[in-house]
C-alpha cells in the first residue's frame, strides 16, 4: 500500500530519432529504479541508459481509500 505523503515520479524515456517518447515508470526512487532498469539492460547485452535519457516528473496522486475501504 502507498503512504498519503509518498512522493512518486514519472518516468519517461526522452526518445530519439528511432524511438517515440514513452512512459517507461511510475516510482518513489528513481535512481534505485535506473539502477535496476541499467541491470536488466546489461543482462539482455545490451548498453547502459544515464539519466540525461529520462525525463523525470513528480506526480499527483490523490487517494481517498483507506486500507481497501471506501
Amino acid at each position: 500500500m502507498i503512504k498519503k505523503n509518498t512522493t512518486l515520479y514519472a518516468i519517461s524515456y526522452i526518445g530519439d530519432e528511432n524511438n517515440s517518447r514513452t512512459l517507461e515508470a511510475i516510482t518513489d526512487n528513481y535512481e534505485k529504479w535506473l539502477e535496476e532498469h541499467n541491470a536488466r539492460r546489461i543482462a539482455d547485452g545490451e548498453e547502459e541508459e544515464y539519466s540525461k535519457s529520462f525525463e523525470v516528473q513528480p506526480v499527483s496522486l490523490s487517494l481517498y481509500e483507506e486500507n481497501g475501504d471506501e
